[in-house]
């Protein structure tokens, strides 16, 4: 665009303070000081002309080349720093006169955030609006939409109306007299239920003093089903959450917000929730029953705004896609981010065949992100948040950081059926950011593992699986069958699908199987074990770690039965082996606890490693490290054993590092061998080829099962999943 077309609007929060070196100017993103004998004077004159009538060519008009370019030049700088914006004209017929000078504070507040203000505040005066509850804060928020230039405006009190009548009627009656049209609509029917038709509004509107959660719900319900925006002011348990603004048949929805919040509550809380949810409550028993008024006032009026800024598009409202929390008490208000909950059951649709889809998306490549670690963490910033955040946040100020760095992850419980309260730590000997970033991944892996999806899996009897065609692989094919029960003959079960790497097919696998910790294992057909679990950027990065983990299991179930050898490793034979484990096993030392480091060989030919301590004093730690490569498997049990040692010499509970795998402890007899030359310590890395290669020698299978929750899979940055080993050598563990 042509410099001299430009029309310079100088913004509403600009402030101009005169110096001895020239002028400083500010608003509330930018502050600039420019210097100069005359500047202050220039811009002085310049700023009744920067009202956007004027273009740059009409103000520089009268000035020669000089002075122009000077012009010029600040307009560009001004511009820059956002303190002044190009403002575009509207037809004088976009709004009557009336309504333009009755609102133009509106329309002024549109401009300084957006173009085309007068389209935009006419989007939100034209908008049908139904507004539902009752008391000082339902009044409010009527008194806002109208003083704030909505037209029509549909009221469904909970409670008698006459006690609203009046008051918005004069309202109305104001601004009639100064020619702007209003349309207040009353409707004295019993709430919810009873609204026949949502269609005819643009947004519905929950706003009541004394409301209960389960008539929000319903309403949430009713909005999502018919395809209608909803907001609604909640008042429960000491505080208002106003949203998050639930958009026709998409999420997150008003019900994710409650799902969150009770997974990041303690448990009275929790079922203070749940029972106001699942029970009609009477409104004398609610928090909010006896509601100061001008607190009702507070939440009214800021709903309102909310409600301009989404209809106007002026500028986010704090309700998309979040909610704005105020306590009750205090007044304190505060924003908070809001993921859709990957089992919500209002705004989630999710299917079996949604399921496969996703499978073969993942197989194929097409959900491979490959960014590292760190950047998938700063990808899911907006999920850490102490209220309704899938994880709190990083616990590690207070931590001591020598030798390791270390950092943990804390968050509610997923689900508390499933699981407590997360608290994944991670030690890193490189930086802080490694550690967050190592516990952000072992996080999503533990979230997803806490969260199975019925909806995804196929509810049937393995006959009637056979005979729709579909491959089944029945319990005692799987290395982690527990062989202890096994499927009663027409019992229905869920089944989850998965991949065949070595028959490049599409087979079935109990979903117990996939997640052990759950009800679907209520029969105790399978070990609990994190075994095969795996997280990363890419599908072929994860599918490795996945089945270098569920190999590993493997190698060390066969050492509990005795068919696995361990030797003893000299500590001394490491010190020239790598740098980074002499700095492990120095820093070991330093804990004045005796320990030992073993290898466990076998056929296998991944690279396992145990290290624990030797004393008798106190409980024993043990921790294991496992991978393609003998330095890599060293690594992880090194750090395993030295942070377990530097968070017990912080005063802390060291993380269980043997029950990853197994429920409980395990302990091994030291055979000695003359087995060393099948040790993997001078052994190069071996490849993913290797394994597949030792996997189909045994006649074993290797299958893959996504188990990414939704929201994980909306992020499209983690492929989160599970490598099962199957197949003839495979059955009962223990």
């Amino acid at each position: 665009m042509n410099k001299l077309e430009i029309r310079p609007k100088m913004k509403q929060d600009t402030i101009l303070l005169q110096m001895q070196e020239g002028i400083f100017i500010q608003n509330d993103t930018n502050q600039i000081v420019l210097k100069g004998k005359h500047i202050a004077h220039w811009i002085y004159t310049l700023t009744p002309y920067l009202t956007g009538e004027y273009t740059m060519n009409q103000l520089c008009q009268q000035l020669g080349s000089a002075q122009r370019e000077l012009v010029v030049q600040l307009v560009d700088t001004l511009m820059e720093k956002k303190m002044l914006k190009n403002h575009i004209p509207e037809s004088s017929e976009v709004l009557p006169a009336a309504v333009s000078q009755q609102f133009r504070s509106q329309i002024e507040y549109i401009d300084h955030f957006t173009d085309y203000p007068q389209a935009k505040f006419k989007a939100f005066r034209e908008s049908a609006v139904a507004v539902i509850g009752c008391g000082e804060s339902f009044k409010a928020l009527a008194i806002s939409l109208l003083r704030n230039g909505l037209e029509k405006l549909f009221l469904v009190p909970s409670t008698p109306s006459d006690e609203y009548r009046v008051v918005l009627e004069d309202e109305a009656a104001m601004l009639r007299q100064k020619g702007c049209s209003v349309s207040i609509t009353f409707s004295d029917i019993s709430f919810p239920t009873s609204i026949e038709r949502l269609d005819p509004y643009d947004v519905i509107v929950y706003c009541a003093d004394q409301g209960t959660l389960r008539d929000i719900a319903l309403l949430n319900r009713r909005c999502m089903d018919e395809g209608r925006a909803f907001l609604a002011a909640t008042i429960f348990a000491g505080r208002a959450m106003l949203g998050p603004f639930v958009k026709p048949h998409s999420g997150p929805c008003w019900f994710c917000a409650q799902m969150r919040l009770a997974a990041n509550s303690d448990e009275s809380e929790q079922a203070l929730l749940w029972r106001n949810l699942a029970f009609p409550a009477s409104p004398s028993a609610l928090p909010g029953a006896d509601l100061y008024r001008p607190v009702a006032q507070r939440i009214g009026h800021g709903l309102g705004f909310e409600l301009f800024k989404l209809l106007s598009k002026a500028l986010p409202s704090e309700t998309d896609g979040g909610v704005i929390f105020q306590d009750l008490n205090t007044l304190e208000a505060s924003t908070h981010s809001l993921e859709q909950h990957p089992l919500c059951p209002v705004c989630t649709q999710l299917d079996h065949e949604t399921a496969l889809q996703r499978l073969k998306a993942i197989i194929s490549g097409g959900h491979d992100s490959n960014l590292t670690h760190l950047e998938a963490l700063e990808k899911h910033s907006s999920w850490f948040d102490t209220r309704l955040g899938v994880f709190h946040d990083f616990s590690d100020e207070a931590l001591e950081q020598i030798p390791l760095k270390q950092t943990t992850i804390v968050a509610g419980s997923p689900d508390p059926l499933l699981a407590g309260p997360l608290a994944i730590k991670c030690y890193s000997k490189e930086n802080m950011r490694d550690a967050r970033s190592s516990a952000f991944i072992k996080a999503i892996e533990s979230y997803t593992r806490a969260l199975p999806d019925m909806r995804t899996m196929l509810l049937s009897r393995g006959e009637e699986m056979n005979q729709a065609e579909k491959i089944v692989l029945q319990p005692h094919l799987f290395a982690h069958w527990s062989g202890v029960a096994s499927l009663r003959a027409n019992e229905q079960v869920a089944w989850m699908p998965a991949y065949s790497l070595f028959q490049d097919a599409i087979v079935y696998v109990p979903a117990a199987a996939v997640y052990p910790f759950s009800p679907l294992n209520a029969s105790g057909l399978f070990e609990q074990t994190t075994a095969g679990w795996a997280v990363d950027t890419s599908y072929q990065q994860t599918l490795i770690q996945a089945t270098v983990s569920a190999l590993a299991y493997m190698q060390l179930c066969t050492l509990l039965r005795g068919r696995r050898t361990v030797i003893p490793i000299a500590l001394e034979k490491l010190e020239t082996f790598d740098s980074d484990v002499r700095f492990l096993i120095q820093s070991a030392r330093r804990f004045a606890r005796p320990f030992s480091l073993f290898e466990v060989v076998g056929d296998a030919p991944i690279s396992l490693f145990i290290a624990c301590t030797t004393d008798t004093l106190t409980e024993p730690l043990t921790a294991y490290g496992y991978g393609l490569s003998a330095s890599k498997g060293l690594k992880q049990a090194l750090i395993g054993l030295v942070g377990a040692l530097q968070t017990l010499q912080n005063g802390e509970e060291p993380p269980a590092l043997a029950k990853a795998f197994f429920s409980s402890p395990f302990s091994f007899e030291i055979v000695p061998s003359a087995a060393a030359d099948k040790s993997h310590l001078e052994q190069p890395p071996i490849t993913f080829e290797a394994i597949k290669m030792y996997l189909q020698e045994r006649g074993n299978d290797l299958l893959f099962v996504n188990t990414a929750t939704s929201d994980v899979w909306a992020q499209g940055v983690l492929i989160s999943g599970t490598a099962l080993i199957v197949g003839k050598n495979s059955g009962g563990t223990r």
